[in-house]
């Protein structure tokens, strides 16, 4: 239970927020751009503060330093047409976080082939939730 708290439910509720911020740093005149430097430093703040928090041995391969950057770019892009189209295309936020939730299915797929995590889980439940995910996609999309 301490695994689904800390690894879904809590970082659902904190990333629900971060969205939401994203409407109201815009609404206050901060650019898609500017965004992006501000919660940058917050993300590098939030980094070094856990480090010194829970400490924790490690070791940095080339590919492991690569992955780590591309993470921040593809989360950065993203974040940034997020921001972008509901500043200039005024999309609403709660359309744009919606779609953008389905980031959950590309997850699930990529993590299903790249890591082999068909092994170890129901299939048939994650491709089941999977279909209410691009269910909900089409509903938000019609609203």
């Amino acid at each position: 239970m301490k695994s689904i708290f800390a690894g879904g439910i809590l970082p659902a509720i904190l990333i629900g927020f971060a969205l939401t911020g994203i409407k109201y740093v815009l609404e206050k005149g901060v650019t898609p751009q500017g965004l992006l430097i501000l919660a940058g430093i917050g993300v590098l703040g939030t980094g070094l503060g856990t480090t010194l928090l829970i400490p924790e041995s490690s070791s940095f391969s080339l590919r492991g330093v690569v992955g780590g950057i591309s993470v921040g770019i593809f989360w950065g892009l993203g974040t940034f047409l997020m921001s972008y189209s509901v500043r200039v295309f005024n999309l609403p936020m709660s359309v744009s976080a919606s779609l953008a939730a389905t980031n959950a299915l590309i997850t699930a797929l990529l993590s299903l082939i790249l890591f082999k995590e068909y092994e170890t889980l129901s299939v048939i439940k994650l491709l089941t939730g999977t279909l209410c995910i691009t269910v909900g996609a089409i509903l938000i999309t019609q609203s």
